[in-house]
């Protein structure tokens, strides 16, 4: 074997064994990533698909989704006509997301603080959208884009400590 074909095959060589040693970093990075993402304590689900093919004249309208956001973190749901469905919850900071109820009548999450305050809310879908009451009854708007919604907190408010989902001003 000449030189250069002994140069050649060891910079093939070299090249392969580099890239290979890249994907599996790579594979393994992002599978670290997702478990982090779920121990910091997002909650997704994703909606079962349908069981029965549907044809365009009977198909089903789209879910309205709406989003909540206050002091304690967000909560996004699905409605379909008057069944609701857990879309995501994320807490804020030292804040731990609870959901006790996932649907279809109603979606519960509740919100602790780990200095021992909580926040609960109620989602309903009416008029087939999703309405957020806290748990005091207080009417908490939501957004149809996803968006925060106008008069409602978030955690970058100065309203710190207010949990209602509601500016004070």
């Amino acid at each position: 074997m000449s030189t250069w074909s002994g140069r050649l095959l060891g910079v093939v060589t070299w090249v392969v064994v580099v890239s290979v040693g890249a994907v599996l970093v790579w594979l393994v990075i992002s599978r670290a990533g997702a478990g982090l993402v779920s121990e910091a304590g997002t909650v997704a689900t994703q909606p079962a698909a349908p069981t029965s093919p549907q044809s365009s004249s009977d198909a089903s309208p789209q879910p309205q989704r709406a989003t909540w956001q206050g002091e304690a973190g967000l909560v996004t749901a699905d409605c379909q006509g008057t069944a609701i469905t857990l879309v995501g919850a994320q807490p804020a900071d030292d804040v731990v997301v609870k959901v006790v109820d996932p649907g279809p009548d109603q979606l519960v999450v509740t919100f602790r603080h780990e200095n021992g305050g909580s926040v609960t809310l109620l989602a309903r879908c009416r008029g087939g959208r999703p309405d957020f009451t806290l748990s005091d009854g207080a009417a908490a708007p939501a957004s149809p884009t996803g968006g925060t919604p106008s008069g409602t907190g978030s955690p970058t408010d100065s309203g710190a400590g207010d949990d209602s989902g509601h500016d004070d001003g």
